[in-house]
């Protein structure tokens, strides 16, 4: 008998959820009956799944709600496992999981439990309760649990759940599909090297760690240009380093090849992460890479850093640094693994 397995993403539609459940797909379509839970199917690429369930109910939270619980009732998969949202999707899935004889799977995809520590003002609070104490539920309810790599893995194990019953599951991305675009067309001039940053302009990915260092990394070094691709908070530098600076905003999915093909060197300074998808589609352009050390991301590279000072010595020398490689992150690499784990449950 086929394995049945939802796959529940609400009405969640970002592009990153999206290449998670294109990937998926490739991975499992062929050996499980896959079943996409989403209120808009419009927006993924479904198939290498069955059925998509959930169109009929609103793109709201409360749709999303219904849709999963219309799911269970109707289609009794033997596996629901979702993508993202840990201590609300997750909460979802485990509870209704448990009104019948189906395995719930918990997916943590990021450091969630960490987030209020580094969160600005009054947001600590309802982070930490949304997190540390809502986020319990899942994971006391759950039959198994994937984790990202390493520190997911102890971050659950410190929370009471039994390493048996976890399975690090790193994410996989579609490597051919970043390589041969031909680089962005950027206005700046020829005898400077791109640093890119591709994401929200927003205090949890770094970006005032960057705007403090542009100064002193540009009087080390006037070669450097700073593109920023995605929305956000202006960078506020001195007119002295202004032309140094070009704010993209926010271009399709399909586009950020492109300009990772442009880029000299890719910068990620959050302050909490899992596995940064940005970092791996840079390495699959063979884009150096220097990221803070959190999270994960100590699994993907070795050019990490912890104290700002650091970060402005990297970004100075980077051409120093190696290009790390990509392939245990390639869905063609991770598919037999994939595969074991839902054969195993």
């Amino acid at each position: 008998m086929v394995v049945t397995i939802g796959v529940f993403v609400g009405n969640l539609s970002n592009a990153n959820v999206q290449r998670v459940v294109s990937n998926h797909g490739w991975m499992l379509g062929e050996r499980f009956n896959l079943d996409l839970i989403t209120t808009s199917p419009e927006n993924y690429d479904t198939h290498h799944y069955r059925d998509k369930v959930g169109d009929q109910f609103s793109q709201s939270s409360h749709g999303a709600i219904r849709a999963l619980n219309h799911y269970h009732s109707e289609y009794q998969p033997d596996v629901i496992y979702h993508t993202n949202r840990p201590p609300i999707h997750g909460g979802l899935v485990t509870a209704l999981g448990k009104r019948t004889d189906t395995t719930t799977v918990f997916r943590y995809p990021g450091d969630t439990f960490q987030l209020y520590r580094v969160a600005e003002g009054w947001k600590k609070i309802p982070y930490f309760v949304l997190n540390n104490i809502i986020g319990q539920l899942p994971l006391a309810l759950a039959d198994k649990a994937v984790v990202l790599g390493p520190h997911g893995h102890d971050q659950l194990v410190s929370r009471g759940v039994s390493p048996s019953n976890i399975a690090i599951l790193p994410p996989a991305i579609d490597v051919d599909s970043f390589r041969g675009s031909a680089p962005a067309d950027l206005t700046i001039p020829d005898d400077r090297k791109v640093v890119l940053f591709v994401g929200r302009r927003t205090h949890l990915k770094g970006i005032k760690t960057i705007e403090a260092a542009i100064p002193e990394i540009l009087a080390r070094r006037e070669d450097l240009q700073f593109v920023f691709v995605g929305k956000g908070k202006d960078i506020i530098v001195d007119d002295e380093w202004a032309d140094h600076v070009t704010l993209v905003g926010r271009v399709p999915p399909s586009s950020v090849p492109a300009y990772l093909q442009e880029a000299a060197l890719l910068i990620l300074p959050s302050l909490t992460e899992g596995v940064p998808r940005v970092l791996l589609e840079a390495l699959a352009t063979r884009t150096p890479v220097i990221a803070r050390d959190v999270g994960e991301v100590a699994t993907v590279t070795d050019n990490t850093f912890t104290k700002d000072a650091r970060f402005v010595e990297l970004v100075t020398e980077f051409e120093s640094l190696p290009i790390d490689t990509v392939d245990p992150f390639d869905r063609a690499t991770l598919r037999e693994y994939y595969v074991e784990f839902f054969e195993n449950l």
